[in-house]
């Protein structure tokens, strides 16, 4: 979906020749930094906000910077020192909270006044309403959202925060734009607005053929601690069942000879009693009481959609099954589940070329806090500096808040190349 104007056509491209102070209000760990750092833009880390403390750390030891956690409801236009807008370019990011627009939420919306967590998009206006009184606004804003904010319940909210941004002089454009369409193997798609202070147009990255694969994100070797218990997995085999503990999208890695029907598919999603033990088909899977919607693939394709609960409370955290030899024996040892092949063609790396074991069965692993930054197409030297300051569970949901690096430099490109 995209919004469209019949002045498109009339009003100038908008471009940046100027330096950059960006403006990250909710800015997690500073993707839209991270973006312009690796697009190469000339830009500063003008202002930061965020609440959480461990994201405020992790921005801090990412971007070099020094930042204090702060709350945007006791921001003003003062804090964000916007002047000398002849000799620099003000870009202010808002990616709000997505809690109350998504279905994976309660859907409490983010009207005004409603006290909902994404209704902090109204301060948003609070501190724009300010900067428009002293003639400081930024020339650029980038909202970004769950797909939820153009939908059915939120429309008539988005139309609101449209039509003001209208009357203080923005131009905005609005697309649903999936990370799997530029670069990255994770099926996210996202609402993206670009609102320019003026009569600027503004036109959305082309999608790009996606190469990269699912696979190609995974860790060779991974902690023992990532993988479900041998019970779990046995009542996951043997009884077509998924334990109630088994709460997270599954991607199911196949290697060579193990799946009758050769194909390499992984979950549409995960539900009980879905499983069909001769080709290691997973279909659907419940969350909760709440039934995830169904999501096709392989590992030759895209991964679902990563959230920002992953981790915390049980939260959905995508798990990959390995193959694993069962029946034969490596150097005298006779292999369990707990004997993992790391490789992704089935070879275990304790398994030499003149040996292939001839039975295989299947290991359940989450995706780790790693790769999970990897799909969101942050540097693994990103990845180990927050890993450094925070821990996992963090980890995980910094990544399910965060936005997908890939996306935002084709956006930023746009306008500044």
């Amino acid at each position: 979906m995209a919004q469209t104007s019949i002045f498109d056509c009339l009003y100038p491209a908008y471009r940046i020749s100027k330096p950059i102070r960006l403006i990250e209000l909710f800015a997690g760990v500073g993707t839209q930094a991270i973006a312009l750092r690796d697009l190469g833009a000339n830009f500063e880390h003008h202002r930061a906000v965020e609440i959480d403390k461990p994201a405020m750390k992790s921005y801090n030891v990412i971007h070099g910077t020094s930042f204090e956690p702060s709350d945007i409801t006791t921001i003003h236009s003062d804090d964000l020192a916007i002047f000398d807008k002849k000799q620099y370019e003000y870009i202010m990011t808002y990616s709000f909270p997505c809690q109350d627009l998504s279905k994976a939420g309660k859907q409490a919306g983010m009207s005004k006044d409603s006290g909902t967590r994404s209704g902090l998009l109204w301060e948003v206006e609070r501190i724009l309403k300010e900067l428009h009184e002293t003639e400081s606004l930024p020339q650029v804003l980038l909202m970004e959202n769950v797909p939820d904010v153009i939908g059915t319940k939120n429309i008539k909210d988005f139309n609101e925060w449209y039509s003001f941004l209208e009357s203080i002089g923005y131009q905005s454009y609005y697309k649903l734009l999936n990370a799997k369409d530029y670069g990255v193997p994770q099926s996210r798609n996202r609402c993206f607005m670009i609102s320019i202070l003026g009569d600027y147009s503004y036109t959305f990255p082309e999608p790009i053929p996606l190469e990269k694969k699912l696979r190609d994100v995974l860790e060779s070797e991974v902690d023992v601690k990532y993988y479900i218990n041998d019970e779990v997995a046995q009542k996951f085999a043997n009884k077509g069942d998924i334990s109630k503990t088994i709460r997270q999208p599954m991607i199911l890695q196949n290697g060579h000879g193990f799946n009758k029907g050769g194909a390499k598919e992984i979950c549409p999603t995960i539900t009980t009693g879905a499983f069909r033990e001769n080709n290691f088909v997973v279909e659907q899977m419940v969350i909760g009481s709440t039934q995830a919607n169904a999501y096709k693939g392989s590992l030759d394709g895209c991964c679902p959609t990563l959230t920002q609960a992953m981790g915390a409370g049980g939260g959905q955290i995508p798990m990959v099954t390995v193959p694993v030899c069962l029946n034969s024996k490596v150097d005298g040892k006779q292999l369990s589940l707990q004997d993992r092949i790391y490789d992704t063609s089935a070879i275990s790396t304790a398994i030499t070329t003149s040996f292939m074991p001839s039975i295989y069965d299947q290991r359940i692993r989450k995706l780790t806090p790693l790769e999970c930054w990897r799909l969101m197409d942050y540097t693994d030297e990103d990845f180990h500096k927050a890993k450094a300051v925070t821990s996992n569970t963090q980890l995980y949901k910094q990544a399910g808040n965060g936005i997908v690096k890939q996306v935002l430099m084709a956006i930023f490109e746009e306008m500044i190349r």
